[in-house]
């Protein structure tokens, strides 16, 4: 296997780990989740930018998601920094 290969399985499997998934369903999908990039990019140039904003979002909706219960909004926008529009439209983001 090459060594990058080897790298993103590495990777991918420590964060399906650490999220809680059983270690050889984490091995297991980390080596398919791998292939099927492989598949769908090999052969091609791609840039993975450092950070993506897209997933700095993606995060902090689901931190939104996860606080805010509906009878907290001050609390919840002066935590993310949001105004409460923020707030339901992070809430309604899936």
């Amino acid at each position: 296997m090459n060594d990058i290969y080897k790298q993103m399985v590495t990777r991918l499997h420590q964060e399906l780990a650490q999220g809680g998934l059983p270690n050889d369903k984490a091995a297991q999908i980390s080596v398919q989740t791998v292939q099927v990039i492989s598949d769908q990019f090999g052969g091609q140039n791609v840039y993975l930018p450092r950070r993506s904003p897209w997933f700095s979002f993606k995060r902090r909706d689901e931190a939104i998601r996860k606080e805010f219960n509906g009878r907290n909004m001050p609390d919840v926008c002066r935590r993310f920094n949001v105004s409460s529009r923020t707030v339901y439209r992070a809430c309604n983001r899936k």
